[in-house]
């Protein structure tokens, strides 16, 4: 559990570690069948507090403006030729640089000037180093970011305690000021003799400051703590530039802003959906998953038109600007009420349901709920539950949704969920769900497309516009689906599934086949789950089979 807590940390500071965190707890999972995840609550709680306090580093409006909010440590961008563009004070005070200045100018080591030149050359999305500073023969660390605009951000560990953290460490880690100040001095590089020295106490007196320091702090060594601190140190303080609103609209892509209508429930809360297809067409209820949304291939909702489909999405509370009830939490069962209530108003008496992964628990309410109302479904890679045993694989998935739902407690779970909305926030689509689905070649190929890539960045907007909590509840509630929900459907259900995906899919479907559910599997052939924004046809032709 130690590992487990210290990549808690390493995430807060880090979102990009969320796949060590990930690892780490499962194989607690694999080591005890219920580990008590009690003793990491506080630490989560901490971890949260670091996480959401600097989060808007990495919600900055423009780039350019990123060394400005790193006012606390040197920070400046080079051109791909090595030109130093815009920089901050820090780099200015500690290096001398101007704008203009050229990478040899830097007082680096010949080896680490050699290599930030090699890695300029590479262009890289992010890369660490370690080197030496000339003048003092320290060693220090530099991290290396490509931008948006071309140039490259280079950020370096000379640290300083920058305005306002003894009251970012009193407030996270409620420190008093001579803990505070001891982990300054620390910081410097003083040993615990010299600290006591310059505070005027006993060393015994430091050391019991050191061990209350690790107490708060759920750290165990000097070096733990330095990271954490220096993490937290180099999230910056103050920052206060808005985020980039996304467009409404992007090419390609359905529904577009004029297809997404608002609708007030009974009790006064919004629900939005979107109404796109055939005005008059048969109705396809689509339930949509809980990372990208409602949103369809422009080309296969123009399609699906001229096969006189219309398809009608409503948006789950808490996506896509839907509301959260006051209880922030919604059962399936409410969510069907809201639906049947919603399509009684628009004069719906019966549609064909189709979902998406997470979105099939859902579908699944409606069928139990109005039988009556809904001929068949169809389920695109579906949310299925896990029957029969769960080994603990190395070579499995590292972040994605199979371990992402079997391996987490409730509080790691919702942990998990900020920081992925930051890593997303921070790294952009294709880069993190290029990671997420690793493992399924067929998927990361997907990501590479530029028309289904619109497509899956406009689902990731729609997810997100309420933070991540929704997803987070979505995941808890079908983290373990009860197999007689889907054994006892009482309407056909249609599946499609990638023989190329991660999440065993289709021996799950064919496990509840065997049980006697009212299910027919399609397998898309050297397809991953991501085959619903290529494989128009095939989707298409299942959506007009099923509302036939």
């Amino acid at each position: 559990m130690d590992n487990v807590v210290n990549h808690v940390y390493e995430t807060a500071v880090t979102p990009e570690a969320i796949g060590d965190l990930l690892m780490s707890w499962s194989r607690v999972v694999h080591e005890s069948d219920a580990p008590d995840a009690a003793p990491l609550a506080p630490h989560l709680e901490r971890a949260a507090r670091i996480l959401e306090m600097h989060h808007r580093l990495w919600e900055l409006e423009a780039p350019e403006r990123l060394p400005e909010a790193l006012g606390a440590w040197p920070a400046f961008t080079l051109t791909p030729e090595g030109t130093v563009g815009l920089l901050n004070p820090q780099a200015e005070s500690t290096y001398g640089l101007k704008s203009g200045a050229r990478l040899s100018d830097l007082p680096f080591d010949t080896a680490m000037l050699d290599e930030i030149g090699v890695i300029l050359r590479r262009e890289p999305q992010r890369h660490l180093i370690g080197g030496y500073r000339d003048d003092n023969g320290r060693l220090i660390g530099v991290s290396i970011s490509r931008q948006p605009n071309s140039h490259f951000l280079v950020r370096t560990t000379d640290a300083s305690w920058r305005e306002g953290l003894a009251e970012d460490l009193g407030s996270v880690f409620r420190l008093t000021p001579a803990e505070t100040e001891v982990v300054r001095l620390l910081m410097q590089g003083l040993q615990v003799i010299e600290i006591a020295e310059a505070r005027g106490a006993t060393v015994p007196t430091v050391r019991s400051q050191i061990r209350s320091i690790f107490d708060k702090t759920g750290t165990h060594t000097q070096s733990e703590l330095l990271r954490l601190v220096i993490g937290l140190a180099d999230l910056g303080a103050g920052v206060s530039v808005e985020a980039p609103q996304p467009e409404d609209d992007a090419d390609g892509v359905a529904p577009s802003a004029t297809q997404v209508h608002e609708f007030l429930l009974g009790d006064g809360r919004l629900l939005r959906y979107a109404d796109f297809g055939d005005p008059e067409g048969r109705p396809i209820l689509f339930l949509h998953d809980s990372f990208f949304g409602w949103h369809w291939p422009g080309s296969l909702a123009t399609r699906a038109a001229d096969s006189g489909l219309r398809v009608l999405a409503p948006a789950r509370p808490g996506y896509g600007g839907s509301d959260l009830a006051p209880q922030k939490s919604f059962s399936a069962e409410q969510v069907a009420e809201d639906v049947l209530e919603w399509l009684d108003a628009l004069g719906v008496g019966n549609a064909t349901l189709a979902a998406r992964t997470n979105g099939v628990h859902y579908a699944l309410a409606l069928a139990h709920r109005a039988p009556e109302r809904f001929s068949a479904m169809v389920a695109f890679a579906p949310a299925l539950p896990e029957l029969g045993s769960k080994p603990f694989r190395e070579d499995a998935f590292p972040v994605g949704s199979r371990r992402f739902v079997d391996f987490t407690s409730d509080a790691l779970l919702d942990f998990l969920g900020r920081c992925a909305e930051r890593y997303l926030r921070h790294r952009g689509v294709r880069e993190v769900f290029g990671y997420y689905f690793s493992s399924a070649p067929r998927d990361v190929a997907v990501l590479g497309n530029d028309d289904a890539l619109a497509v899956i960045e406009a689902g990731s907007r729609f997810s997100r516009a309420t933070g991540h909590r929704a997803s987070c509840d979505d995941l808890r509630r079908v983290r373990r689906p009860d197999p007689a929900y889907y054994i006892s459907c009482p309407v056909p259900v249609h599946m499609l599934i990638g023989d190329e995906e991660s999440n065993d899919r289709l021996a799950r479907a064919q496990m509840l086949i065997d049980r006697g559910a009212p299910i027919r599997v399609t397998t898309v052939s050297g397809a991953g789950e991501l085959f619903f924004y290529t494989a128009l046809d095939l989707v298409l032709e299942a959506l007009r089979d099923a509302a036939a």
